[in-house]
C-alpha cells in the first residue's frame, strides 16, 4: 500500500481534522506539531508505515491549502508536511 492508497482509503471517510503547526521552543528551538483525533493520528501512522513499504525513491506532501487539504482542520493548520525516501 502507498501513502496515495492510504489518501484514497481516508477519503471515504468523514474528515480526520489533522493539525500541522510550526511552535518554537523556550529554547528558540523549532518543532513541527501533529495534533488530531485517534483517527488522524492512525492516518499520519498508516502514511508512514507506506513510506516505509514503497519502492524508493518517493516522496508525499499534504498540505491545508493545497493537496490533502479535506484532511486538515484549515482553521489551525499553519503548513502542510513533506516526507521524502530517497
Amino acid at each position: 500500500m502507498s501513502p496515495d492508497d492510504v489518501m484514497r482509503k481516508y477519503a471515504e471517510e468523514k474528515r480526520v481534522r489533522l493539525t500541522v503547526k510550526l511552535i518554537e521552543g523556550d529554547d528558540g528551538d523549532k518543532f513541527v506539531v501533529f495534533q488530531g483525533s485517534a483517527r488522524a493520528m492512525k492516518m499520519m501512522s498508516e502514511i508512514f508505515l507506506a513510506m516505509s513499504l514503497v519502492e524508493p525513491p518517493y516522496d508525499f506532501s499534504m498540505n491545508p491549502r493545497g493537496a490533502g487539504r479535506f484532511h486538515f482542520d484549515r482553521k489551525n493548520s499553519d503548513i502542510g508536511f513533506y516526507i521524502d525516501r530517497p
